[in-house]
């Protein structure tokens, strides 16, 4: 079983967003996404985000233990993890402490254009897929923040408009069986040098 096309680009865009979304005083840990909104190409709206993962979480059930174990083993690796109501990422101390949180799929680029202790506002750039847009985040508390996204996205040869909004929340201290960021991004470049070889 893999993460649908649409959940791994939307899941790569906003790690992509948050990539200087985390001031110090956020707390490490697991942390849950939640699309509160999408519109545009290869954004799905929320319900249709519910649905895929209600899908993908009944599937899981109707395997054997020893089968779910082993997928879910496969997400963690990757550094995700499924909830009934997000997708789980897991961000170390030194993650949040760098002001990165690493993108293992896709190669994106940020940079902050206005920063205060409430906002920050930055460019988004990726090649895989293209994209080009701008995001807003607000801290709500060490717990909670908010993005929201704009910009186009290359796709059948034309720049395509898309817009999201996103909640990432809190969840545990303990990230459990799901890898930090950036332990899954180092092992990303790994693989892709070796391939280059």
């Amino acid at each position: 079983m893999k993460l649908s096309r649409s959940i791994v680009s939307v899941l790569a865009l906003c790690l992509a967003a948050a990539a200087h979304a985390a001031p110090p005083q956020i707390k490490p840990g697991l942390w849950e996404m939640q699309i509160q909104g999408g519109k545009g190409v290869g954004m799905p709206d929320p319900a249709e985000m519910q649905q895929a993962m209600q899908k993908m979480q009944a599937q899981l059930a109707q395997m054997p233990p020893e089968q779910r174990k082993m997928i879910e083993a496969q997400m963690g690796n990757m550094g995700v993890s499924m909830s009934g109501t997000g997708i789980r990422i897991c961000l170390t101390e030194d993650d949040i402490k760098r002001e990165q949180i690493p993108v293992s799929d896709g190669k994106c680029t940020t940079k902050v254009v206005t920063r205060t202790a409430s906002r920050w506002v930055a460019d988004i750039a990726c090649t895989e897929p293209p994209t080009k847009g701008t995001a807003e985040v607000v801290f709500e508390s060490a717990k909670a923040y908010r993005m929201s996204m704009n910009g186009t996205m290359l796709r059948d040869g034309k720049q395509q408009p898309y817009s999201m909004s996103t909640r990432m929340q809190h969840v545990a201290s303990d990230c459990g069986k799901v890898k930090p960021a950036s332990q899954v991004q180092k092992e990303y470049e790994q693989q892709m040098k070796k391939q280059a070889r």
